[in-house]
């Protein structure tokens, strides 16, 4: 077994792969996406007055689109009121880190860590008072 030099050891640790307890309220939706020989369709959401049928109570008040450049990282943010819904689209591959600063909340202080796109079809949803950056 290799030992490690003292400065090396201080910054040494075991990777831990068991699962996480998600953070309070943030929602992951499986969304379907149809392929056919002319392309594929990815349905984000249907609206009812504004109301997201998969998201309860999450209201669309404002839509964006970005691109984040290769090996670029956007730093975290923190809403004190807005939801944010993030979508990544299966050819693509995002990490989002998450960090629970809600006081009171069951999962104060927790992070998450989840990969949106990557082959998949998803929605997140991020709470006010959940800090959030991708990379």
């Amino acid at each position: 077994m290799t030992e490690f030099n003292d400065a090396a050891q201080a910054h040494y640790a075991v990777q831990d792969y068991s699962p996480k307890t998600p953070i309070a309220d943030v929602e992951i939706v499986q969304l379907r996406r149809f392929n056919d020989d002319g392309g594929a369709m990815t349905e984000l959401g249907r609206l009812d007055g504004g109301l997201h049928k998969d998201l309860p109570g999450f209201e669309v008040r404002q839509v964006n689109y970005s691109v984040v450049e290769p090996l670029a990282t956007k730093a975290f943010h923190l809403h004190k009121r807005q939801t944010d819904v993030w979508y990544v689209p299966p050819t693509d591959r995002m990490l989002v880190v998450l960090h629970d600063c809600r006081e009171g909340s069951p999962t104060e202080g927790e992070t998450m860590r989840l990969m949106l796109g990557d082959g998949q079809s998803r929605l997140l949803r991020i709470p006010p008072g959940v800090a959030h950056g991708c990379t």
